[in-house]
């Protein structure tokens, strides 16, 4: 099946502007308990993100966002809405949804 139209554009601005350096693996269910959710690496592959076939645009970015945050944050912290990963939303919700281009990744 095809990936909603949005995704991998949105796809490649995380990765240009949000690295994981281990990956993110990105595949959309027919359902889930939430819109979508992460998943930490089994030894030593890529993060795992869910969403929600058919989420749509107005609010796909923003859960891609949410999501990809905790795969950057859970370098630094296993608090999953703690102080790193609301840094690391603020930047993935910058650059996919207010078209915040910074000048380097970080």
């Amino acid at each position: 099946m095809k990936p909603a139209p949005w995704l991998p554009h949105a796809l490649a601005l995380l990765r240009q502007y949000c690295p994981v350096p281990e990956g993110v693996r990105v595949v959309e269910v027919p359902r889930l308990r939430w819109w979508g959710d992460a998943w930490l690496p089994k030894a030593g592959g890529p993060f795992e993100i869910r969403l929600v076939r058919g989420i749509g645009r107005a609010a796909g970015p923003e859960m891609l966002a949410h999501e990809w945050a905790h795969c950057r944050a859970w370098w630094s912290s296993r608090i999953d809405h703690g102080p790193a990963w609301g840094v690391e939303y603020a930047r993935a919700y910058r650059v996919l949804v207010d078209g915040w281009r910074p000048r380097r990744a970080k």
